[in-house]
């Protein structure tokens, strides 16, 4: 439960929060990136749920995942393990920018707080915890219920000897 605790702890906070994603946002670091406010992402980035090829069904991240991108979409990602780059899932609209490097995604956060603090914060953070209170209960409670499905799925033998050979190699 300590992944949908930090969900829930972010989607609560006053802050908001800016990712910039090179590389790899699998599992539970896609869902770091899925509640941030914003997100840049680097041409070549990659998403996606790929534990589920090793018997582990991502739950929590599943949920993360529609509220986030298409339903089709995300059925290949949870149910195939499909991982999608950056530039694939740019039209679904859930970056603030795509750049071709690290170091542009870098400058791009930055300009992204740099646009925010243009904003009186105090307004802005208002704003965020009130446009995320009427579904906030419904949020946390849902995260509960799949943090529990994930902890039987992780219970199962075969899951955790799938997982124990995944890690020897």
């Amino acid at each position: 439960q300590g992944f949908a605790r930090l969900f829930i702890a972010m989607r609560k906070s006053r802050l908001l929060i800016v990712s910039a994603v090179n590389g790899f946002a699998v599992g539970g670091g896609l869902g770091l990136v899925l509640n941030s406010d914003y997100i840049v992402a680097t041409k070549g980035a990659r998403f996606g749920t790929p534990e589920v090829k090793r018997g582990v069904f991502p739950f929590i991240i599943a949920y993360l995942l529609r509220r986030n991108l298409p339903e089709k979409l995300v059925n290949q990602m949870v149910y195939g393990g499909q991982l999608f780059s950056a530039e694939q899932l740019h039209v679904s609209g859930l970056f603030a920018a795509v750049t071709e490097t690290h170091e542009e995604a870098k400058l791009e956060a930055r300009r992204c707080v740099d646009r925010l603090l243009t904003s009186p914060i105090e307004r802005v953070s208002h704003g965020k915890i009130t446009l995320s209170e009427p579904e906030q209960t419904q949020f946390a409670k849902t995260l509960y219920q799949f943090a529990d499905a994930l902890a039987v799925n992780l219970a199962d033998p075969a899951v955790k000897a799938e997982l124990k050979a995944f890690l020897k190699r």
